[in-house]
């Protein structure tokens, strides 16, 4: 039933709880009314899926306190897109079958309830795009009891969660971490490496600093999805597709050991601190579409073998100290629709054949020190 305008059922969960054979129950962005009065029956006891997102709820309705009085038996349950404010309830923590559990994009702050730590079947618990605060190793902390040894999805993005990325080997089962646009600072745990299970991790838009070891990535053999920064050890990520690090403080050089990257797609290292030069070796990154270097302190001159990445739609070295020219084999960049190399140290000329590049509709060459020739057009 999902989509469906119900904003005039005023009594649509009264309606709900005298299905007692009901499963399943989907009402995603149905417009449902905040409802104030508890049923004084409970016969919808079944369900074992309800999603409830994208409907405005708030915390002052009586949905929240008829989910923990009469279903305690679902394992799904989907609230996020909704206006719900204040502190977690506790009562979360009574539905001891709950598995996948998503309040993402509501007003809740604060931290985890103490209490989550002993929901032992809890597998997925999202609280992207939320309130949060306080410290991550309190949050971890409350998650300790059983529930760290099955949850293998933990989503805490766009919050204000502060502090460093602490030891993540009491879950041993995780296998997606995402907590990217926090208040994290300081240097990662090498416990990382001893994550075998960990698939995707976004740490990107913290502050975060300090050079990656081989140690921190030695035994995370499934990785697929990154938002850190690993040095020697790209041989082990073959598999990558996406690299997301933007907005950090990563110091020192990218390693020629990125050409083992052969299947990514997304490489994105912007504003952060690496230096040196770009590694020849990108040109092994046969896939890639997006590749972002801008706002560093890269040098050197841009490889020549950077117009075999033909695949290329976007491609940003803006705002670091490259020098040399432009290479006139840039129209082998067939698919590139946009094109950043503003604020560096270029020099020579601008060459004609960028207006061969039909796709391209972004050009930013600005403070250079390139000339414009007279027959270049776009």
């Amino acid at each position: 039933m999902s989509t469906i305008n119900l904003s005039k059922v005023n009594n649509w969960l009264h309606v709900v709880n005298k299905l007692p054979y009901l499963t399943s129950l989907m009402l995603y962005s149905c417009n449902l009314l905040n409802i104030f009065s508890i049923p004084l029956d409970n016969s919808s006891t079944s369900l074992d899926v309800l999603d409830l997102s994208d409907n405005n709820l708030t915390s002052s309705s009586s949905v929240l306190e008829w989910l923990f009085n009469s279903n305690t038996s679902v394992v799904e349950l989907y609230l996020g897109y909704n206006q719900f404010q204040g502190l977690i309830p506790d009562g979360f923590s009574i539905i001891i079958s709950l598995a996948y559990l998503s309040f993402y994009n509501n007003e809740f702050e604060g931290g985890i309830p103490k209490s989550f730590g002993g929901m032992c079947n809890l597998k997925m618990l999202t609280l992207s795009s939320n309130n949060l605060s306080g410290q991550l190793l309190g949050i971890f902390h409350n998650l300790t009891g059983c529930a760290n040894q099955s949850i293998e999805s933990l989503n805490f993005d766009w919050n204000q969660i502060m502090g460093s990325l602490p030891n993540i080997t009491t879950f041993p089962s995780l296998r997606i971490l995402r907590l990217q646009s926090n208040l994290l600072k300081g240097i990662m745990s090498e416990s990382l490496g001893k994550q075998s299970n960990l698939e995707i991790l976004y740490l990107s838009d913290n502050s975060l600093e300090g050079v990656i070891s081989e140690a921190h990535f030695s035994n995370l053999t499934k990785f697929r999805l990154l938002g850190q920064f690993p040095d020697s050890c790209w041989m082990h990520l073959k598999g990558l597709e996406v690299l997301s690090l933007a907005n950090n403080h990563f110091h020192g050089k990218i390693p020629s050991s990125v050409g083992f990257l052969r299947g990514i797609e997304t490489l994105d290292l912007g504003n952060n601190n690496f230096s040196g030069e770009l590694p020849s070796s990108l040109k092994n990154c046969k896939d890639l579409i997006f590749l972002n270097l801008g706002y560093n302190a890269l040098a050197g001159q841009i490889p020549r073998e950077i117009v075999e990445l033909v695949g290329l739609v976007s491609l940003n070295l803006s705002r670091n100290l490259l020098t040399g020219q432009i290479t006139s084999k840039i129209d082998m960049l067939q698919s590139l629709e946009a094109l950043d190399l503003s604020k560096n140290q270029l020099s020579g000329g601008i060459p004609s054949s960028l207006s061969h590049i039909d796709c391209l509709s972004v050009l930013d060459l600005s403070n250079n020190n390139s000339d414009k020739p007279s027959s270049w057009y776009l």
